[in-house]
């Protein structure tokens, strides 16, 4: 009971991340994680995905899913979204940040705050007639293209959120340009100073 109750604006903030894990063939492991396949040797390890969320403040484990390689950590995710406790923010690396994930976050009402790939955010800017640039917090209505994997069965067919740019200077580092998006459109509220921190 002493984790509970602790939130950021009400929030359950979670951090999620994914892996892929190497386990030894014992028992029936192979039946559910098959073997990792080489061309020059027998195969041995058997490959697991896993997706795992982890309470900000604590740092305690709120949920994780396994799952085959077959299985993306995108897939992993949208089903990670609907255990997900009520009024989570749920805080991911780059690798999050694609619509498919934006999607089923939505359908499952979960706000999120995700780094993009430049690529992506740039992509994202420039459908909104706006340059990329350090300083950017832009409303946005984020839709698919059609090469883009999307749930057709989701009513989800666009997500408001933000675009976010920010430059992050940490003395003794290297000075870094952060794309994020949330979900999180009150920018009063949610300030991007806050959201970076």
């Amino acid at each position: 009971s002493w984790a509970q109750n602790i939130t950021w604006r009400g929030f359950n903030v979670v951090l999620m991340d994914g892996s892929t894990v190497r386990l030894r063939p014992y028992g029936d492991i192979p039946k559910r994680f098959a073997p990792h396949r080489t061309r020059s040797k027998t195969p041995y390890w058997c490959l697991m995905r896993v997706v795992v969320g982890f309470c900000f403040t604590t740092g305690l484990v709120v949920g994780s899913l396994m799952a085959a390689t077959t299985v993306s950590e995108q897939a992993l995710a949208a089903q990670f979204f609907a255990q997900a406790l009520p009024q989570s923010l749920v805080i991911a690396d780059r690798n999050f940040g694609v619509f498919s994930v934006v999607q089923a976050a939505a359908a499952a009402r979960v706000e999120v705050l995700l780094r993009l790939t430049q690529l992506r955010a740039g992509r994202l800017a420039r459908a909104h007639k706006t340059k990329l640039r350090c300083g950017l917090d832009l409303s946005i209505n984020w839709t698919p293209t059609r090469q883009v994997k999307i749930d057709g069965q989701s009513p989800i067919k666009e997500v408001q959120g933000r675009l976010i740019v920010l430059r992050v200077q940490r003395r003794g580092f290297r000075a870094q340009v952060l794309c994020l998006f949330t979900t999180l459109t009150d920018r009063q509220t949610y300030g991007a100073a806050d959201l970076l921190d």
